[in-house]
């Protein structure tokens, strides 16, 4: 049996997580199977070599717990761009009603549009949230 070593280097929950979200997306949400995979498989892709990227080009002497911030923070917005261009870009639809150039154009510009309110809309949570520990703490001391 030949020795498979480049296994070692796949990012094993990344798989099994995509693996399910595919099986997820494709029963509960009625997605096409092959939409499912390429969608879900870019976002993989894409929060895979965030990480990676990071962590390469973290100076070696820069404390773990700060290139882990960073890390996770790179790695969210590289998933929520990536799910935003293979969800809300509606790809097939614009190029058909606008043409291949402005379809293109008119897709990116959905994705982006999503990618913003997304981004908007987590920051109010994490503002919230932050709000709400911190007058927390202030009742506590």
């Amino acid at each position: 049996m030949p020795k498979l070593k480049f296994l070692r280097a796949v990012p094993l929950v990344d798989v099994v997580t995509t693996g399910y979200k595919v099986y997820d997306d494709v029963r509960n949400n009625g997605e096409k199977p092959v939409h499912a995979v390429v969608a879900n498989g870019a976002d993989t892709l894409a929060r895979v070599a965030a990480g990676a990227g990071v962590v390469a080009l973290a100076p070696e002497a820069a404390p773990a717990l700060l290139v882990a911030g960073v890390g996770a923070a790179v790695v969210f917005e590289a998933t929520e761009a990536a799910t935003a261009l293979t969800r809300e870009g509606h790809w097939g639809a614009n190029i058909q009603q606008h043409g291949v150039v402005n379809g293109i154009g008119h897709s990116f510009a959905d994705a982006g549009s999503a990618f913003a309110h997304e981004n908007v809309e987590h920051f109010k949570k994490v503002s919230q949230t932050a709000t709400g520990v911190w007058h927390g703490v202030r009742r506590v001391f």
